[in-house]
């Protein structure tokens, strides 16, 4: 599951009302304590990757400090926190790699969305790959014994 939102520009001051339809398909949380991690594109050019508990929220508090942004991406659910924040640091080490980081932050600049996705997707492959060569299955342990 993913979603991307774009919102449309607006003058004047941004409500959460400008959006609401578009917030709400993010969800608000998940009961098994699933992390999302995300990307949101700025309004001055920036884009930053990050996770999130309750994506609903974190889209929300974006649009209201940086007087909106133009897009953002939710990517699939990931088991547990920890799980989670493993993740985010690859897609920040490629981000890092394919354009230009700002200071030691999750912010970059010099990305369209469809880069920066993908960039951020390869990030997420590369730790599931890691991941499980260093974790053996279940039948490969049962096999081993």
């Amino acid at each position: 599951m993913s979603a991307v939102v774009m919102l449309h520009q607006r003058r004047g001051a941004k409500t959460i009302a400008d959006g609401r339809e578009q917030f709400n398909m993010f969800p608000k949380w998940h009961s098994t304590g699933r992390v999302w991690l995300y990307a949101v594109g700025l309004r001055d050019g920036r884009v930053k990757v990050g996770i999130a508990r309750r994506p609903r929220e974190r889209i929300k508090t974006y649009w209201r400090t940086h007087e909106g942004f133009d897009w953002a991406h939710l990517f699939s659910p990931l088991a547990d926190a920890r799980t989670a924040r493993h993740a985010e640091v690859y897609c920040v080490s490629a981000a890092a790699k394919a354009g230009q980081r700002i200071g030691r932050s999750e912010y970059f600049r010099g990305f369209e969305k469809a880069s920066f996705i993908a960039v951020c997707r390869a990030g997420i492959a590369a730790y599931t790959a890691a991941h499980d060569a260093r974790v053996p299955t279940r039948k490969a342990a049962k096999a081993a014994v």
